[in-house]
């Protein structure tokens, strides 16, 4: 299930269920966010502020040369963090993916 909480978060709550996955997307660090990433098993980040950064910095433990990278990861980095596992990942659109929908970009 996936929970966009854009602009205007959805009223209800979801929980996920047996063989069931939530996948919540914020678009910026509400004030439900620290509560949000201490209750997930896995954090995606993509490049934020340099606020923002340390904010998710001291809510997932991570180490000062991870908070530094956050605000100036690429487009296409993430930094997924589970327990204390972290590992950058970036991903590239396919010719056919572009060809359909465009160059990817970061709606900063």
């Amino acid at each position: 299930m996936v929970r966009d909480c854009g602009m205007r978060p959805p009223r209800g709550r979801v929980v996920a269920g047996p063989w069931q996955s939530v996948l919540t997307v914020l678009p910026y660090l509400s004030p439900v966010a620290p509560r949000l990433m201490r209750q997930a098993r896995l954090v995606g980040v993509q490049r934020v502020s340099p606020d923002e950064a340390t904010l998710i910095g001291r809510e997932l433990g991570l180490p000062g040369a991870d908070v530094d990278s956050l605000p100036t990861l690429a487009d296409g980095v993430t930094l997924w963090c589970a327990d204390r596992d972290r590992r950058y990942v970036m991903t590239q659109a396919t010719d056919a993916e572009t060809g359909l929908l465009g160059a990817a970009r970061r709606m900063d």
